[in-house]
């Protein structure tokens, strides 16, 4: 990198995820005291941003290497899209509907569920997913009180004492599994699914809340057609992408920052903290000086550089556990594949004992151009809690064991056309039960430090539009609070 020993800053965020580029955006932003726009600085140490967004390509056709989409339940993805000019960009998701592995073959999640709970009577009643004595224990949800207070559990605690032990393995573990690839047993609930508590606790039961939900629902599709009618745009799903991948979205964070701000390839030493803000001491020997910091690096990561400043933080950040992922994706022919594909994808409960954790069809997922139409595109999530194993093994490994999974789910005995895999080392963040009053107590401590904040999907949500979303909060709690410019200008 160029050597700008002793530059100064008016903020440096450290690490070029997706919560680092929002921090720097928000940041660019302003202004400082003269009018004059802020000197900002993100340091990555890999040799692209956008962490773990990764979209590559594969013979012609679109490989998404991490998360494939963002909910638009949560505005962080959609507010910066519309920031940058991305709306048009906007893919909403084709193919409807998720299966489950269970017992040896896939059913369809009935139609009308609402998170863990069904909101139409119906198609909960007539699903083969639940046997009739679990669907008479999902329906004791209207007569079990509510608990109150403000004492966490884990979401496997909550679900048995709502829903009942089927609800948990057929449903609930599944399900998380593909978002926090944990094990419910040690999930925090409230960290995790805040809005069980606030639906058992305003409504008396989730069911009861569920059935206000779609109620609810109703009524904004409603008043969302009407918008749309006035002024037509993409589609809303509850799940979106872009046309051209995940990634869009940090190469466009990233495009919009100012030239030089963001250095890639720049690996931090140590922090030192100073009278009026941090020295930062780079790999190599050149160092910053800033008065505003962000750090936006995953969990062992802000450890490590919290560790000089003060190891009882360090300590905090050190205690959210990190599991390993990854994904592999395979191409067949449609002629390849014996049994029919059915809706996006299916999830597998750890109960069925699998290596893997769910499936994507991604050619049916996404409605984006490929080489061949007849040729499907379907990717494996394996690891997290349970299966650490898998992702350290050898490539040819991994492929093999998805293969074999395969080859009994879907009857695929052909060799793949292409497969592609990917490895996410400790990249899940663990929100165990009590997370959210560690990190209370570790934004005390942080907050000890004027000019100091951190981000990312360590703290209050792993998902895109959460990251986004601290990054930004982030940006702004470091320059309100930092000292003042007495180091620039």
């Amino acid at each position: 990198m160029t050597d700008r020993s002793g530059e100064a800053l008016d903020l440096v965020v450290v690490g070029g995820g997706v919560a680092g580029l929002a921090a720097a955006v928000e940041a660019t932003g302003q202004t400082g005291r003269e009018g004059c726009p802020l000197s900002v600085a993100v340091l990555e140490a890999s040799g692209r941003p956008g962490g773990k967004v990764l979209t590559t390509e594969e013979q012609g056709y679109l490989v998404e290497a991490g998360p494939d989409s963002f909910v638009t339940s949560k505005p962080g993805v959609l507010e910066m899209a519309r920031r940058l000019g991305l709306e048009k960009e906007l893919l909403p998701q084709g193919t409807n509907g998720s299966y489950v592995w269970s017992r040896g073959q896939l059913h369809r999640l009935p139609e009308g569920l609402f998170l863990l709970v069904p909101s139409r009577f119906l198609p909960f009643v007539t699903s083969s997913l639940l046997s009739w004595p679990g669907k008479l224990r999902m329906a004791l949800d209207l007569v079990i009180p509510p608990r109150y207070g403000e004492a966490d559990e884990s979401l496997e605690h909550f679900v048995l004492r709502r829903l009942g032990r089927e609800a948990l393995e057929r449903l609930a573990e599944p399900l998380v599994a593909g978002i926090h690839a944990g094990d419910p047993a040690t999930m925090s609930v409230r960290a995790t699914f805040p809005r069980f508590i606030k639906m058992e606790q305003q409504h008396g039961g989730l069911v009861r809340a569920a059935l206000a939900a779609r109620v609810e629902g109703r009524r904004r599709r409603r008043s969302a057609a009407a918008v749309r009618g006035a002024a037509p745009g993409p589609r809303r799903t509850f799940f979106m992408s872009f046309r051209q991948g995940l990634e869009s979205l940090p190469r466009a964070m990233a495009a919009a920052l100012p030239p030089g701000c963001l250095r890639l390839e720049t690996r931090v030493d140590r922090l030192e903290p100073l009278p009026a803000g941090f020295r930062i001491h780079l790999e190599g020997g050149q160092a910053l000086e800033t008065r505003g910091l962000v750090l936006a690096t995953p969990a062992a990561e802000t450890a490590r550089l919290l560790r000089p400043l003060d190891p009882a933080a360090a300590d905090l950040v050190a205690s959210i556990p990190q599991v390993s992922t990854a994904t592999v994706t395979l191409a067949y022919r449609r002629e390849q594949i014996p049994r029919a594909l059915a809706g996006s994808g299916f999830v597998v409960p750890s109960v069925e004992g699998r290596k893997i954790m769910g499936l994507t069809y991604l050619s049916r997922k996404w409605p984006r151009p490929q080489p061949d139409p007849d040729v499907e595109v379907l990717r494996a999530f394996v690891g997290g809690a349970g299966h650490q194993d898998l992702v350290e093994a050898p490539r040819e490994a991994l492929v093999q064991a998805v293969r074999e999974e395969l080859r009994t789910m879907l009857g695929i005995e052909a060799p793949p056309l292409f497969a592609r895999t990917f490895a996410w080392p400790r990249a899940m963040h663990q929100y165990t039960v009590g997370h959210l009053e560690r990190v209370e107590r570790l934004e005390a401590r942080a907050a000890m430090f004027p000019g100091l904040a951190l981000a990312g999907a360590a703290y209050r949500g792993v998902g895109l539009p959460d990251c986004i979303e601290s990054g930004l909060q982030a940006a702004r709690k470091a320059l309100a609070t930092s000292p003042a410019p007495s180091l620039v200008g």
